[in-house]
């Protein structure tokens, strides 16, 4: 069993039980107040767990269709 930081080490791309890649996301993602979660479940071995995500910035910001520096 990986433990979350081993986990986050895969990039999420691994059952955190059995190591299988065949993953499926079971909701859409919530995202609130700086962060984000989705339901995720392992087709091979049925496990379930939430992917958690923090905010650490933003990108391609653009203001009236143009880039802003």
């Amino acid at each position: 069993m990986l433990t979350p930081e081993e986990y986050a080490k895969h990039k999420g791309g691994v059952c955190p039980v059995c190591g299988d890649t065949s993953l499926e996301g079971v909701s859409a993602f919530d995202v609130d107040g700086g962060g984000a979660m989705q339901h995720i479940r392992c087709r091979a071995c049925g496990a379930e767990w939430w992917d958690c995500y923090a905010l650490t910035g933003y990108c391609a910001l653009m203001r009236d269709g143009k880039p802003v520096r």
